[in-house]
């Protein structure tokens, strides 16, 4: 199964390696292939220092955490994504959070759903009847699923 990746779930992985979330991302026998947007590299790598403070890490250890997250998710550009499907996203998502339309473009493109901690989004889409958004127990449970 594909999942795309929300950045939150990223930062919470960098923030906590040994969550839950960190543990679900990074065990790569779970039966989910992880895709993300190319930019979500920068949005993580722009928040280094303010995560080097929330963690105590120094900044080479929070690259090296973020360069072994980064090798366990698919990073795609968002050319890949034809304009009807990211016309029809910025739709879905202009009365939620426009920020959050390139996630739901890569989960209509690669008809999978979003993995996001983002209440806001989840809340809105559910709002709006569509099911793309799984949060991190909807992730577990999944991948329980798998495992029987």
């Amino acid at each position: 199964m594909i999942l795309i990746l929300d950045a939150n779930i990223v930062f919470s992985s960098v923030l906590n390696p040994k969550s839950v979330i960190a543990c679900i991302l990074f065990d790569s026998e779970n039966g989910i292939i992880f895709i993300a947007p190319s930019f979500l590299k920068l949005e993580i790598y722009k928040h280094v220092p303010r995560i080097c403070k929330l963690t105590g890490f120094n900044e080479d250890r929070i690259h090296s955490l973020i360069e072994f997250i980064f090798s366990k998710i698919l990073f795609y550009p968002d050319e890949v994504i034809p304009d009807f499907i990211l016309n029809h996203s910025d739709e879905i998502c202009a009365k939620v959070d426009p920020k959050d339309s390139i996630y739901i473009a890569f989960a209509l493109f690669f008809e999978s759903k979003v993995w996001s901690g983002d209440k806001k989004l989840i809340n809105g889409l559910k709002g709006q009847g569509l099911a793309l958004i799984l949060d991190s127990t909807d992730v577990l449970q999944l991948i329980r699923s798998f495992k029987k």
